[in-house]
């Protein structure tokens, strides 16, 4: 506001004004009498011979559209600072101050600092996951939008410092391990780095693809401060709109019952996930991507079986989904992870027998083949600079 008065002022000290006064037809009047009588600057850039009316109605003819112009210099000025406080790629972060509520980035190099006020409307997502502020560390990538005032972030986007390798796995753990962990844990496990750190670089690169191509569908929201009220109209809303048509509001509501933690979405989203056919598979895929970040390990066995799906998004976002629910990583091989149910004894039981999930489903032995090649080309591609 003082910026808009300011310009809105200078604007108008260039142009004498006046309350009241006649409107005259000043073609005539004012190309006849001006022959270089010029007052001084202060007085104002009019002809000396006209009169006192006449200089009334030029004033007035003149001044409405100055003062217009003069409010759209201000505005253009007033937004400036947000078009220019918007950070254009991703950069570091280089400090989270939680007393003050704020980060400072810095670009690729380490230079050009600058800090951003971060409140409770701001979105904060870590690896495509919803966060807090507190999940912030030194060292992350970060992509950032802002909101008008150019200094307050609207929503951050925070990924692990990690480089990532497309065509490289790291070992996975042997199928002895804890039992599968508790809910309170894996949303712990979700929030923070410790789940990023489970996932193998090729695991990583899905979830980010992920997170780019689709930011439209994930709902990142964290939800704090809503009200149990609140959150459960929204909930009941969510699950009603899976009985609608396959729209975009569609994917969205199971985008939003994962980022609400539903639990009474778990039957809805099984029966999603785990249904026989050929058809679309997105909403397959978000909603195993969604029964992940539940946190119900009911649904690991027949999470498994997804591990042979024949659509890409769908046995790898249930391999990413696994991780999450039991803190264990044994990649895309479906029978270390069901030896590993087995041997916890796990709840339900694990069936060895696999799932034709599609009509004309090749053998075992053809069927793996098929999809390494599948999974080769699609990171090939995900490797190669984007345009």
């Amino acid at each position: 506001m003082p910026r808009f008065y300011t310009l809105y002022r200078l604007c108008r000290s260039f142009l004498p004004l006046v309350d009241a006064g006649p409107k005259t037809n000043l073609a005539s009047s004012y190309l006849g009498e001006y022959k270089n009588h010029i007052t001084p600057f202060g007085a104002g850039y009019w002809p000396q011979r006209c009169s006192s009316a006449q200089r009334i109605g030029m004033n007035q003819h003149i001044r409405y559209p100055s003062i217009i112009i003069g409010v759209l210099v201000a505005l253009l000025c007033y937004s400036a600072p947000a078009k220019q406080g918007k950070p254009g790629a991703t950069m570091e972060l280089v400090a989270v101050d939680l007393t003050g509520n704020n980060i400072t980035v810095a670009d690729a190099t380490g230079n050009n600092p600058a800090t951003y006020a971060v409140t409770s409307l701001t979105t904060v997502t870590i690896n495509g996951q919803p966060a807090k502020l507190s999940g912030l560390r030194p060292g992350m990538h970060v992509f950032m939008t802002v909101i008008q005032d150019g200094k307050t972030a609207d929503k951050i986007d925070a990924t692990s410092s990690s480089p990532v390798s497309n065509l490289e796995t790291k070992p996975t753990p042997s199928p002895s391990g804890p039992k599968p962990i508790s809910r309170a844990a894996l949303i712990d496990l979700v929030t923070s780095n410790a789940f990023w750190n489970l996932l193998n670089d090729e695991q990583r690169s899905v979830v980010q693809s992920t997170g780019r191509q689709f930011r439209n569908l994930l709902d990142s929201r964290t939800f704090d401060g809503w009200s149990a009220g609140r959150r459960a109209v929204l909930e009941r809303r969510s699950l009603e709109t899976l009985n609608g048509p396959h729209t975009i509001e569609y994917d969205q509501a199971i985008s939003t019952l994962a980022a609400l933690r539903s639990t009474n979405a778990v039957p809805a989203l099984c029966k999603l996930a785990f249904r026989r056919g050929e058809g679309d598979n997105r909403d397959r895929w978000l909603a195993v991507r969604a029964l992940g970040i539940i946190g119900d390990t009911s649904v690991v066995p027949d999470m498994i079986h997804l591990l042979y799906h024949r659509n890409l998004d769908t046995r790898w976002w249930a391999q990413i989904s696994l991780v999450e629910l039991t803190g264990q990583n044994f990649g895309k091989d479906w029978k270390a992870w069901g030896n590993w149910w087995s041997a916890q004894p796990g709840q339900p039981p694990f069936s060895p027998v696999m799932i034709h999930w599609w009509s004309g489903q090749p053998e075992p032995d053809k069927l793996a083949q098929n999809l390494d090649e599948a999974d080769q080309h699609h990171f090939q591609n995900l490797a190669r600079p984007q345009p």
